[in-house]
């Protein structure tokens, strides 16, 4: 769908809670206190964040990292720790990443008797969000907001046109489902917040070990590079696969 595409946006806003109605909506239903922000770095994550804190809500912003210690992911949590949420990001291991190292992903063989050793267990983003509910001493109801759009593809407006923009069971609410993408450029503008270095890598933030991702950091931030190959030895052959593909 186009971001111009506003018709059908239109009908969902008349259908489902957008704004400052669908954050008290949540506020009351969590009985104060703050949101936790599933912070990716991202524009849209970006620009939801901005708007919770112009209406006045607390965050408490928690980053899944996809490869610990990258040099300019790093950089950027400290930046957005200092000009955006005033406190301390919370960092965990991405869901993905864990489920990477316990399949054995771009492991040679004898990782895995490691592996398995090792004894790594599957969490989601909700079990993130429950570790943090508990470090944080917040209330068991405490909702967490995401930066997903509807108008940013198909098959989120499609997610959001039947289940709303709240999804109860994991207590996460898209935030500013309502956005189009020159309302967030414009917020961020506006705030004086800088997108974080990825953006000029990738047009978007780092991923994980696609080579679209990968390939860039090795020809030009080898030392990050190194610190993938410490977790993913084999993803050498993504690199391989991808720069064959794509010149």
């Amino acid at each position: 769908m186009s971001e111009a595409d506003s018709e059908p946006l239109a009908a969902l806003k008349a259908k489902w809670p957008h704004g400052a109605a669908l954050w008290r909506e949540c506020a009351a239903d969590q009985k104060g206190g703050p949101f936790l922000v599933s912070f990716s770095r991202g524009k849209d994550s970006i620009a939801a964040s901005l708007a919770l804190l112009e209406a006045g809500y607390d965050l408490v912003p928690f980053y899944c990292e996809r490869v610990p210690g990258i040099s300019f992911v790093e950089e950027s949590l400290d930046y957005f720790e200092r000009h955006l949420f005033k406190r301390h990001i919370i960092r965990a291991l991405h869901p993905s990443t864990a489920g990477q190292l316990k399949s054995g992903t771009f492991h040679p063989p004898h990782y895995l008797p490691i592996d398995e050793a090792l004894g790594i267990a599957d969490f989601t983003y909700a079990d993130v969000q429950s570790l943090v509910i508990l470090k944080e001493k917040l209330s068991p109801r405490t909702w967490s907001a995401t930066g997903l759009r509807a108008a940013d593809s198909q098959m989120r407006r499609k997610s959001i046109a039947i289940r709303g923009p709240k999804a109860p069971g994991k207590r996460t609410v898209a935030a500013i489902w309502d956005w189009n993408l020159e309302r967030v450029t414009q917020t961020i503008t506006r705030a004086g917040i800088k997108l974080p270095a990825d953006y000029q890598l990738y047009g978007r933030t780092f991923d994980g070990l696609m080579g679209e991702f990968v390939a860039p950091l090795k020809k030009h931030f080898p030392a990050d590079y190194a610190k993938v190959l410490e977790l993913f030895p084999l993803v050498e052959a993504e690199v391989f696969r991808y720069e064959r593909a794509h010149g």
